[in-house]
């Protein structure tokens, strides 16, 4: 199953602790009704994620190799993280990665979160599994969260993943 850019940042404002706050972001394919809707205004108004235009988001897009690689990168910069530079990666695709993706993916590479396909490319406009997901964000968590682990107390961080 694959993951939707609503679920995504769904899942970085739990880890994150964000609850249900008033936000003032306008897109024409979000509701307040939206179980995703605080997560999602979070995420833009604090740089983690945008709009695929200025009044789209794409909700229930699935998200792309790239652009969670963005969102994550984000996120991190947002919690003052910095990433290791444990490993010199170079995907073969690496021209196909968009432009605005690039920094995002090679500092997620090179600190060991993010990992290629077998074949020594990257595949950046491929959706991405929920099994990956769920696989980069253990390494993440891990390595530079460990506060955040997960427990009993917050097991809970993709509740109402699937709910629309």
């Amino acid at each position: 199953m694959f993951t939707t850019r609503a679920m995504f940042v769904t899942v970085l404002g739990r880890l994150k602790g964000v609850t249900d706050i008033e936000r003032n972001v306008k897109f024409s394919d979000i509701n307040e009704s939206d179980y995703f809707f605080p997560f999602v205004t979070w995420a833009v108004e604090n740089g983690i994620a945008s709009g695929i235009n200025e009044t789209t988001f794409s909700p229930n897009d699935n998200i792309t190799r790239e652009q969670m690689a963005v969102m994550l990168c984000n996120f991190a910069q947002s919690e003052n993280i910095e990433f290791s530079r444990l490993y010199r990666i170079e995907f073969s695709d690496n021209d196909n990665i968009s432009d605005w993706a690039k920094n995002s993916v090679k500092i997620l590479a090179e600190a060991g979160i993010l990992s290629g396909i077998a074949d020594g490319t990257f595949d950046p406009k491929a959706t991405i599994t929920r099994v990956d997901i769920a696989a980069m964000l253990i390494k993440f968590i891990n390595e530079y969260m460990p506060d955040k682990l997960v427990n009993e107390e917050n097991i809970d961080i993709t509740e109402n993943l699937e709910k629309e």
